[in-house]
């Protein structure tokens, strides 16, 4: 929108303001990148729904390069970057055999437990 507002008039807007529903990383990142200052909040998908533990739930140790989970276990991140910037991270499979929490921290679709962080 912003592009076609610039082609039909001219103006180049220097600051633009919406709602959540803007607020995904990529399109804030969009504005940014065009010097346009962006009043929108962030679209925060952090949180799970679906009873399973979220990001904020696991511990990252920067100095390790690990997370560890709320039963003390430790993610290691595969080296796989994935979308040019995120690092996978995961759990041994024997680990989370025997976790009590186990359906907290799998999704119903995932088969070992998994976490990202972007670079």
């Amino acid at each position: 929108m912003t592009e076609r507002v610039k082609d039909r008039f001219d103006l180049r807007p220097r600051r633009l303001a919406g709602d959540t529903v803007y607020g995904a990383v990529r399109l804030l990142k969009w504005l940014v990148d065009r010097q346009i200052t962006p009043h929108i909040p962030v679209w925060d998908k952090s949180a799970r729904s679906d009873g399973t533990f979220s990001r904020a739930d696991f511990v990252f140790d920067q100095s390790r390069n690990i997370y560890i989970c709320p039963n003390g276990k430790l993610l290691h991140t595969t080296g796989t970057v994935i979308d040019g910037s995120t690092l996978r991270y995961r759990a041994s499979k024997l680990d989370c055999d025997v976790y009590a929490f186990k359906m907290q921290v799998l999704p119903p679709h995932a088969c070992a437990a998994d976490s990202s962080r972007s670079s």
